[in-house]
């Protein structure tokens, strides 16, 4: 809630989605280890969330675009292997 608060409020839609798309991938992935034993790499997982934004974009879902946009205008690498570590 503290970071949600640090940003302007035209960006916190974008921010409240990304929370929600990761939460939901991360959620999706713990079944796929519990119930299928499957898995995927954190750097996999980070490709698909991207990639799951990208749908909805395309879908129409606009709330995530500003977000998109601020990444690929950045070109800030997503993932450096440091950020995610998923037990």
């Amino acid at each position: 809630m503290m970071s949600r608060k640090q940003l302007q409020k035209e960006s916190r839609k974008a921010f409240d989605s990304m929370v929600e798309l990761v939460t939901w991938s991360i959620w999706l992935e713990r079944n796929a280890r519990t119930f299928n034993r499957q898995e995927q790499t954190a750097m996999l997982l980070v490709e698909h969330i991207m990639e799951e934004a990208n749908i909805w974009t395309q879908a129409r879902y606009t709330a995530l675009v500003p977000f998109l946009l601020s990444r690929h205008q950045s070109n800030a690498p997503l993932y450096t292997g440091r950020e995610l570590a998923i037990v």
